[in-house]
């Protein structure tokens, strides 16, 4: 499936990444599936799932974007599990150095964080999946096995949402409040929601600090909050809801709050 509408351009910073070389697809042939995500018990389940997948061989886990160069030089993946979110880059700027050298390579984003946000955005990228880790682990393994047919996997919902797009437009009142968020401020409210701080943020952004905290201003006032620590406070109750809390929501609750806290 490909989408209509201008592609995300990530600004990333560069990780130098070995070349892969191109190996024939054939069902006598065994496929290779590595994970990159900051927790081990990811990889320990999805290793022992695989196993039920004909001619797919699991080839290890790596924790971080640079962790990883090693791993993807040592087994030649096919396929790639890779979180939204690492210690050290953002999953879509790295899905995206990664094409640009691999370009046959299948990209699944695995991930707590809510997919009308953040699937289209991938898929525009070059990946070819996004699941929900709040998704049965089944969904994952069929979201493996369209890719290896070279497929594009998404929910029933996110594939409705994303057809009718394409075909129809959608109005203000079905876009998602954070689509008016440029790809870059929304890695930036991803990484404040996990508490980095503008240096940590522009550390694995590869951003100076000066153009992080120019990205924050951004996202607070898009998002209409009165300040850095109210901004900062969603952005925190919103990692905790998976990306589904909304800022409208988030301002109402907080006003009624204060009206109750002056009335006690």
């Amino acid at each position: 499936m490909f989408l209509t509408g201008i592609a995300v351009k990530p600004e990333a910073g560069t990780v130098t990444l070995p070349q892969r070389s191109s190996t024939p697809d054939t069902p006598s042939v065994s496929n290779k599936l590595v994970v990159i995500d900051r927790h081990p018990i990811i990889g320990d389940a999805i290793s022992s799932k695989i196993k039920r997948i004909q001619h797919l061989e699991y080839g290890g886990q790596a924790y971080t974007a640079m962790g990883s160069v090693d791993l993807i030089e040592a087994q030649n993946p096919d396929v790639i599990v890779l979180s939204l979110s690492l210690p050290d880059a953002y999953g879509l700027d790295f899905a995206s150095q990664l094409l640009s050298l691999h370009r046959e390579l299948r990209i699944i984003i695995y991930t707590q964080y809510e997919e009308q946000i953040f699937a289209e955005r991938a898929i525009e990228v070059g990946v070819m999946g996004y699941v929900m880790k709040r998704a049965p682990v089944s969904d994952l393994m069929k979201g493996i096995q369209s890719v290896l047919r070279n497929e594009t996997y998404l929910s029933a919902s996110m594939t409705v949402r994303l057809l009718n797009k394409i075909t129809k437009g959608f109005s203000e009142s079905v876009s998602h409040v954070l689509d008016k968020l440029t790809h870059r401020e929304l890695s930036v409210l991803l990484m404040l929601s996990e508490g980095s701080n503008p240096n940590e943020i522009a550390d694995r952004l590869k951003l100076d600090r000066k153009t992080v905290e120019t990205h924050r201003r951004r996202v607070k006032e898009k998002l209409e909050f009165t300040s850095i620590s109210e901004l900062i406070r969603f952005a925190t109750q919103w990692r905790q809801t998976q990306g589904r809390l909304l800022p409208k929501t988030f301002l109402q609750e907080t006003t009624q709050e204060h009206a109750l806290n002056l009335t006690s």
